[in-house]
């Protein structure tokens, strides 16, 4: 199996950054993401990024978000939601897994860790059915 790897800048634009060339290129063909303490660390600045990449990649790509908290959680969920013909099915990981009136807690206290799976790429472009 091939493993491929590659460092981007997250603050950019994933299309029309240079630094970001590689994995505009090859995000469409990657089955797994993995994120951790990133969006935290790059608050307010990642926005443009994730939306990109999320729109590039393939149906059924995995993410995998660790965070020391859950706010930069929820506002990708909220970016998600807001992403016309974006569609993303997501758990919680973390010690809320069982217990839904603590997951949509901005402020509860631990690490967060979200997974997702991408279902579809456009209202139009689906995985395997038509519409959403």
């Amino acid at each position: 199996n091939d493993f491929t790897s590659s460092t981007c800048d997250v603050t950019q634009s994933l299309h029309s950054s240079p630094c970001n060339q590689t994995v505009s290129r090859v995000a469409h063909t990657f089955d797994f993401f993995s994120v951790s303490y990133l969006l935290t660390e790059t608050r307010g600045k990642w926005e443009r990024f994730f939306s990109e990449l999320m729109m590039s990649a393939k149906c059924g790509a995995m993410f995998f978000f660790a965070e020391p908290t859950t706010w930069q959680l929820h506002i990708l969920i909220g970016l998600w939601k807001r992403l016309e013909g974006l569609d993303m099915e997501y758990m919680w990981l973390d010690s809320s897994m069982y217990f839904y009136a603590l997951q949509e807690l901005d402020g509860r206290v631990g690490p967060a860790v979200l997974f997702a799976v991408k279902k579809s790429h456009t209202v139009w472009i689906s995985c395997g059915h038509s519409g959403k």
